[in-house]
């Protein structure tokens, strides 16, 4: 495998390919997905499926005196994440490699068995859409969210293909310390335990107001309803909170 570095604006990125890469930037860098407000110049963030390293290099640009932990589980992905923070001479950045999950251990983890096509989608979810053909099973850390949520965080970033519901069940009585989330909601009609209005519920149960914002659209676009996501069969989108 050829991993790809291009600058771009002072920042290394390094990857396998470019297609994907081009994908990530623009949604993160360009559309800005998971940009939030603070008037913290310090801001605490959790960054959950850091992948790459794309976001948390998005982060750290718009606020250099952030400190991070970023989760990643996927042996490929996670070699890139750590290359991309070191390569720019990132500090204050803790990467753990593991999967935030509902309880700490080991799971199976399926991931694509050529990186060099896409790394994305790697998950503990395994469901129709994944073909044996191109995933394999590998074993991985996990860890409960909780563990890591024991002071203010500014922003709680969920990008972990299928598992949204549950680690937030799971974490939910650390949401206190919790002011901002952006969650990428994966919905998968095969995946009974990853239903959006479970999400929602918890959110309004801990006093979270919340909008849905379709990924790749700039902030002012129209944002829809839970009603409207379910008519039209919507399974890939964020979900911004914030503390009321």
């Amino acid at each position: 495998m050829n991993i790809q570095t291009i600058n771009i604006f002072g920042q290394k990125f390094s990857f396998y390919n470019w297609f994907e890469f081009l994908l990530l930037y623009k949604d993160e860098f360009i559309f800005q997905d998971y940009k939030f407000r603070t008037k913290n110049k310090a801001p605490f963030i959790i960054d959950c499926g850091g992948h790459i390293g794309t976001t948390t290099l998005y982060f750290k640009k718009k606020w250099p005196n952030s400190q991070i932990i970023v989760f990643e589980p996927s042996p490929i992905p996670l070699k890139l994440l750590k290359l991309n923070v070191k390569q720019n001479n990132y500090k204050d950045i803790k990467i753990v490699d593991a999967a935030v999950s509902t309880k700490k251990g080991f799971t199976e983890f399926f991931i694509r068995k050529n990186p060099e096509e896409a790394s994305w989608g790697d998950t503990t979810n395994i469901s129709m859409r994944y073909n044996p053909e191109e995933y394999k099973k590998v074993k991985v850390k996990t860890v409960k969210l909780s563990s890591y949520i024991d002071k203010p965080v500014d922003l709680l970033k969920l990008d972990i293909e299928g598992m949204e519901a549950q680690v937030l069940k799971e974490c939910q009585k650390r949401l206190k310390f919790v002011e901002k989330l952006i969650i990428e909601y994966h919905g998968d009609v095969t995946n009974k335990f990853n239903k959006v209005e479970d999400i929602i519920k918890i959110l309004k149960e801990n006093n979270f107001s919340y909008r849905i914002k379709l990924t790749s659209k700039l902030s002012f676009w129209k944002s829809p309803t839970i009603k409207e996501v379910k008519e039209q069969k919507l399974n890939l989108f964020l979900i911004v909170a914030k503390k009321k």
